[in-house]
């Protein structure tokens, strides 16, 4: 073999490792987020594109106050996906990214903070700007196609990888206690972006094993 066919196919052959599943893909969505009084959820779709969580239940309180008239000021917050029961895959969480479809999720989205003057409707108290990123793993369960048996009892391997970024409003809303102040139950954000996926480790392993056996390859042409 000469040293430029070698060279070529080197190349040709790293370029194979570095294309397919361990390619990057981006997806455009619009959703919803909501976190408060019992609700902590998120929403999101778009072409090949859609994923979604949901807790069953969580406290109930207040977030925050606010004086009417007044710039109230919105705290950061994090909606973390609530994990499937193995039971029930995809219940909780879940989605399909691509045509690959998730039985859970783990990661979390994360709203900046925001301000609107406080008003007097307690449907919307006011709204606000924000952005938002987060990263959003799924997996599937053990064994196999287990929903269709109910027989889920472990965390399979892990099927896509996001980092989502973008921007929305959120609006405000609970009940007026009267006093001129607003007490903040829940906030919901209506949201666009971008998911990115990340490629999965076993992606990132199979380029490892292809780079190493190339370089097992060039030691052995040149002695």
């Amino acid at each position: 073999m000469t040293a430029l066919s070698f060279k070529a196919g080197i190349l040709i052959l790293a370029m194979s490792c570095f294309s397919g599943s361990s390619r990057a893909d981006s997806y455009t969505f619009t959703g919803t987020a909501e976190i408060g009084n019992d609700i902590a959820n998120f929403f999101l779709a778009g072409p090949s594109f859609g994923i979604h969580s949901a807790v069953p239940s969580g406290p109930a309180n207040t977030l925050f106050l606010c004086i009417q008239g007044t710039t109230c000021d919105v705290p950061a917050q994090l909606i973390p996906a609530f994990g499937s029961y193995f039971s029930q895959p995809g219940d909780f969480s879940g989605g399909t990214v691509n045509g690959v479809t998730a039985d859970t999720l783990t990661g979390g989205l994360i709203f900046s903070a925001s301000k609107f003057i406080a008003g007097t409707n307690p449907n919307n108290f006011g709204s606000g700007s924000v952005t938002f990123h987060g990263n959003l793993t799924g997996f599937v369960f053990l064994p196999l196609g287990c929903e269709k048996t109910l027989t889920c009892n472990a965390v399979g391997p892990e099927v896509f990888h996001l980092h989502l970024t973008g921007t929305g409003t959120v609006t405000a809303s609970g009940e007026d206690i009267g006093g001129g102040q607003d007490a903040i139950y829940s906030l919901r954000y209506t949201i666009r972006g971008t998911a990115t996926t990340v490629p999965e480790p076993s992606s990132w392993l199979l380029v490892g094993s292809g780079l190493g056996a190339l370089a097992g390859a060039w030691r052995r042409w040149r002695q």
